[in-house]
């Protein structure tokens, strides 16, 4: 496993969450990867880690004849290569100053938004990985989720990685990006709420796992008897419940239609810092079939949904 640095500008920090949703980055240089190999996106301006990935398949050539770009309108840049790649959590994304990245992957690189990729080593990758406690990708193929060969009882995630808070100082405080549980605060609420459901399940005697790389990018997700219950998180403040709610509402519905292709019986959760203000949101997630809760409440949730 080796790596790769690309650094995305400021002005298009958005495009961090268009590549995850279409699955794939480009760049205008082509720079040869190989399933597994670490790919690392800084933020230039705000300076830290935006989000790190596994590459799902070799570099490929762009044929814009073919393909809808996901990219913002005014951004006209030609790109050339495609580089598709597995999200990945991460600890410790935005504490990580950039000597500090480039001593890891050996580089001594001044950043700016044009800074071409920067490749590493597969120490610098191992070492990276390390510090950004990524579980090891020994294994990884070409690992997207294919309804035909996964049965129900299969393996779709990996053990749960307890998450840590990031530091205080580190924070963003306005993000402008759409989903506020990437940044500062609202970071550290949703970790907290991942940790605090994962231990009320790993309390039930079942398994709390992360996803693995290439299927659904769920939060957190674990067997009940031959139930798999998958789960979108969400930290809520008053300004933005609607629009959270209405966002993890559609991932955890979209997670559960996937895994329901491929054979699985599956219960969509979606889980909130707290309890909304309005009792709205209970009654649209009953009406799909979507558990909507929060810590105070996921034990008698579990309860339900555990077989004795």
């Amino acid at each position: 496993m080796a790596g790769v640095v690309f650094v995305i500008s400021e002005h298009y920090a958005v495009h961090w969450e268009r590549a995850v949703s279409a699955g794939f980055w480009e760049s205008k240089s082509n720079i040869p990867v190989d399933v597994g190999d670490l790919l690392v996106f800084w933020l230039a301006g705000q300076k830290h880690i935006i989000g790190v990935g596994h590459a799902l398949a070799a570099t490929e050539a762009v044929d814009y004849s073919e393909v809808v770009r996901p990219w913002l309108p005014d951004d006209t840049t030609t790109y050339e290569f495609r580089y598709r790649f597995a999200p990945a959590h991460a600890d410790n994304m935005e504490s990580l100053r950039w000597k500090e990245l480039m001593t890891y992957v050996g580089a001594n690189v001044r950043r700016g938004a044009n800074t071409a990729p920067i490749t590493f080593s597969t120490s610098g990758a191992q070492a990276l990985s390390g510090y950004l406690g990524l579980s090891p990708v020994e294994g990884l193929v070409k690992a997207r989720l294919v309804p035909s060969t996964v049965a129900p009882g299969d393996k779709v995630g990996r053990p749960f990685v307890k998450r840590h808070a990031v530091p205080v100082h580190t924070m963003v405080p306005t993000p402008t990006f759409r989903d506020p549980d990437n940044y500062g605060a609202a970071l550290n609420a949703h970790r907290n709420t991942e940790n605090a459901i994962a231990a009320l399940v790993s309390e039930a005697g079942l398994q709390p796992q992360d996803p693995t790389a290439g299927g659904p990018n769920y939060d957190l997700a674990w067997f009940a008897g031959d139930r798999l219950v998958v789960c979108e998180i969400k930290s809520l403040t008053g300004a933005n419940e609607w629009s959270q709610i209405r966002l993890g509402l559609g991932q955890v519905l979209d997670y559960a239609y996937t895994l329901g292709k491929a054979g699985h019986e599956v219960e969509p959760w979606l889980v909130v810092d707290h309890e909304p203000s309005s009792a709205h949101w209970a009654q649209l997630c009953d009406e799909h079939g979507v558990t909507l809760c929060w810590p105070e409440i996921a034990g008698s949730h579990l309860d339900a949904a555990t077989p004795e």
